[in-house]
Parts: structure tokens; sequence; C-alpha cells
């Protein structure tokens, strides 16, 4: 069973985010406990996240020279991330397949409309430099690990960019652009970037799409319930109907000066966190973050009752690094 070392399996933006919230939650994690997943479902930003991948990483090769391109390629690469999942989970339950036909049904037409939404930025403003690259940075002592989702140039400046990608359901144009200059994966990444090639980034492209919001038709009297096929084609419809509301990008310029700033504030925090561990990671509790989003931690039961039951040791992984 794997102890967790900073030296020698390094820290990435979300434990060190972890850790800033709630050193319990951190502590936890670094002993590598965790609740067993019986069958996780494949989510709609999972394969959105993984399309958006083969999408950009098709126009940097020229396999995709348009959007009608990649829209052709769309139902074979959802056909092979469900037989995938459905190797792993030979005994899924009912459930849990029909979150996985309706997540397949809804991510085939958003991203369609997706990828001619972005024709002309993704297809000729962006010259991509990398997807999906891991970094691994050795400073003062302390491995950095992360995943870029993509990095490229501006086409009339040449300037480097971090390219971002989120699904959310909801969000505040005003608050979003706000939270952009303080989130720790983006100073994380950004000095990561300016580390491994000397240039300061010109910013971060920060990608939203957005989950559709309409309610599944149920329960009616007079009707049947609303199939999942026929839920799905009524939200992808009114993805056609309203792509601006459901396509967003925000540009996060940054100044040299500001890349600086950030340079320094991880390596304190990155300072701090190996002091923690080296002190033997206290567990202290942050009651703040017991409840986050709407959901509990996941090591809520285990701090409020002090018992592992339903919890299992694994050892320390970073399972996002893994190829």
């Amino acid at each position: 069973m794997s102890k967790f070392d900073p030296t020698v399996h390094g820290v990435t933006q979300g434990l060190l985010a972890d850790w800033m919230s709630c050193r319990a939650l951190a502590a936890h994690r670094c002993a590598g406990i965790e609740r067993p997943i019986r069958t996780e479902a494949l989510d709609y930003g999972t394969m959105v996240h993984e399309l958006l991948a083969e999408l950009h990483g098709g126009i940097m090769s020229g396999k995709f020279k348009t959007a009608d391109d990649f829209s052709d390629q769309v139902p074979r690469m959802l056909q092979t991330i469900e037989d995938g999942w459905n190797t792993e989970n030979q005994f899924a339950p009912a459930d849990k397949l029909q979150q996985l036909e309706m997540a397949l049904l809804m991510a085939e037409g958003v991203l369609r409309q997706y990828a001619r939404y972005w024709e002309r930025q993704d297809f000729g403003s962006y010259q991509w430099q990398n997807l999906e690259q891991i970094f691994d940075i050795l400073a003062g002592g302390t491995r950095r690990r992360g995943k870029f989702d993509g990095i490229y140039r501006s086409e009339k400046v040449g300037n480097l960019w971090l390219f971002e990608t989120k699904t959310k359901g909801r969000w505040d144009d005003d608050n979003l652009s706000k939270m952009l200059k303080v989130k720790i994966q983006n100073k994380f990444y950004i000095t990561a970037l300016y580390m491994m090639t000397g240039e300061i980034p010109a910013g971060i492209m920060y990608d939203v799409v957005r989950r559709p919001q309409i309610r599944r038709k149920t329960g009616r009297k007079t009707m049947p319930d609303e199939t999942i096929r026929e839920f799905a084609e009524r939200c992808i419809a009114d993805v056609e109907k309203r792509p601006d509301w459901y396509f967003t990008r925000f540009e996060l310029k940054i100044s040299e000066a500001r890349v600086k700033i950030w340079t320094g504030e991880v390596e304190m925090m990155l300072a701090a966190f190996r002091q923690w561990w080296e002190d033997g990671m206290q567990p202290m509790q942050n009651d703040k973050f017991c409840e986050h989003w709407g959901r509990p931690c996941r090591y809520l039961d285990l701090c409020s009752t002090g018992h592992y039951t339903g919890y299992e040791r694994r050892g320390f992984r970073y399972s996002e690094l893994e190829e």
C-alpha cells in the first residue's frame, strides 16, 4: 500500500485546493481512504470532456477539417466509450443504464452543436499546441503534477494560452469571471506552464458547456411519461435554438506581473502544505466544507463518527493522471 509522500507522488491542484479547504479532507485523501464505488455512472461531463479532446486533437492532427467532419465521427466515438463502460460494468443496475443512455444521447446532440458554434475559432483562430498534456515538475522538493486540457497560440499575435473546459448547470457571468482570477487551479496551471516553457502565458480561455436544465416530463395524468430519447431530443432542440446560452468562453488575460505574483503564491502554498505533511498531516476539520455545492463531503460520516465503516484504505494515487 502506497504511503503519501509529496516528493514521490507530487501535489496536484486538486489536492492543494482540498488542503486549503479542509485539512481533514486532505489528510483522508493522503491516507488513501475512499468509499468503494460499486457502479459509477459515466456522466455527461466526462463524455463531453472526452469528445472535446477528440475534436481538438483531430483539428491539431488535421484529421478534422470542418465541424461536419467531427460530427460524422461522434456516434463512433460514443460507441467506443459506451462499449468500454459496459465491459467494466457488466452487472450495472437499471438506473445506471438509464443514466448512461441519457448521457450518450445528450452528449451526441450537444457536441455536434458545439463544434458548429465554435468552428471559426477552433478550426481557424487557435493554433493548437498540445492537448491532455500531463506535466510533472520538481521544484523546492515538491513535485507539481497535473494535466492541461489544452494549449494553443493565438493566430494574430502568437501568444501562449491555456484552454480549460468545464460543464456547468448554472452560473453567473459576473461572479464566474471574478472567481477565475482567484481559482487555485488557474494559478497552479499558469505557473506550471511558465516553469515548463519559460514563456509568460497570455492567459486562460475558459470554455463552459452548460448542462441542459430542462426537466423530463413524468407523472402526467393523461399522457405516458416522456421516454429518455424524447426527453433528450427536446433538450437538443433547445440547444439548437439557444446556442449562445449553452456555449460560453471567458478570456482571462494575465499580465507578466500577475504571473509572477501567482508563482510566489503557489510556492507559499506548497511550502505550507509540505510543512503540514512533515508535521504529521493533522486532520483539522473545517465544518464550512462539510457540505459543498449542496452535496455532503464524502468523508462526513468518517469525521462525524470516527468510524471507518463503509470506507477502504486503498493507498494513495491520482486516478486522474493514470494513463
